[in-house]
């Protein structure tokens, strides 16, 4: 029987990403990681937040300080999933 692997994962702070020097999963050097594509991985957050509060609504809802003022544009929805889900992993970090 074979073991399942996990890639290993975690959060970063974001000062410690802006302007990181980084190789991607091929170990290719790549352009430094901006504000710009930071904030665009980060609203997968929000949709997340959104889902798991429409699928526990008692619960209480998480707060995600850093997109905060974007929160009521990144609802868990047919264009949120075509928009910002679709190819997601195209904007992962790699540290």
């Amino acid at each position: 029987m074979g073991r399942s692997r996990q890639s290993p994962g975690g959060f970063h702070k974001r000062k410690s990403v802006v302007a990181a020097e980084r190789v991607d999963d091929k170990g290719r050097e790549r352009p430094l990681y901006d504000n710009a594509r930071i904030t665009a991985r980060s609203r997968l957050i929000t949709l997340a937040i959104d889902a798991r509060a429409r699928r526990f609504p008692t619960e209480l809802r998480y707060h995600y300080a850093p997109l905060a003022d974007e929160v009521d544009d990144l609802r868990w929805n047919d264009k949120a999933r075509l928009e910002i889900l679709h190819d997601y992993n195209l904007n992962d970090l790699f540290l």
